[in-house]
């Protein structure tokens, strides 16, 4: 226990290059159903933010997070699952009106609707999960201030073959290659087929 108190813990006590000291510290005692967490930026005490989760309900949770020092700069989200779709909401002093989202999952299918930006675009995503190696999946953006979208497909393989397809026709493929344990290389294309222009490139990774 810090400083021979009992009611929180210290999870993360860490400094940066530049000198920042970050704080974490969580406390379950309050309530055996909530959940608060506090970060902080030793160095600036206007940065704390109280995030506080609740877990009461069955299938539920509730989540408000704030300011210490402006409780008005608030956000808030809760979620509700119900068999196989889970559905949330999301809002903030700032925002004006919420995020709606549903998601629903079964088996090797996962699919996303989300409203947000004041439900001025509308989000939809799906994933197929065809076999252990092959994955494929589907973005759409809509705006319905501009009344356009944009749509994108991809395939992995593997985990480390990549094909992505987006709407204005530009096609991107990658490899990753492991040489040994923490050493990589991931090669990438990407190919513009209504300009024909192509450009690629190589990374270097050493974990």
């Amino acid at each position: 226990s810090p400083f021979g108190c009992k009611f929180f813990d210290i999870d993360k006590l860490e400094m940066d290059k530049g000198g920042s000291v970050k704080l974490e510290a969580s406390s379950e005692k309050a309530h055996s159903d909530v959940k608060i967490e506090c970060k902080a930026d030793l160095a600036d005490f206007s940065k704390l933010t109280v995030c506080s989760t609740y877990t009461g309900m069955k299938d539920a949770q509730v989540k408000f997070e704030c300011k210490a020092t402006n409780p008005l700069d608030f956000v808030c989200e809760a979620t509700y699952a119900m068999g196989k779709a889970t559905c949330g909401v999301k809002f903030s002093a700032k925002a004006g009106l919420p995020d709606f989202g549903i998601r629903f999952l079964s088996g090797p299918m996962f699919c996303s609707l989300l409203c947000k930006d004041k439900l001025g675009t509308v989000s939809a995503a799906g994933l197929y999960k065809a076999n252990s190696d092959l994955n494929c999946a589907a973005t759409y953006d809509h705006s319905l201030a501009k009344g356009n979208g944009k749509l994108t497909m991809g395939v992995v393989y593997q985990g480390l073959y990549k094909v992505k397809i987006s709407q204005d026709q530009t096609v991107c493929c990658s490899a990753k290659h492991s040489i040994a344990k923490g050493f990589s290389l991931l090669f990438g294309a990407k190919y513009g087929i209504a300009d024909g222009n192509v450009s690629y490139g190589c990374q270097v990774s050493i974990e």
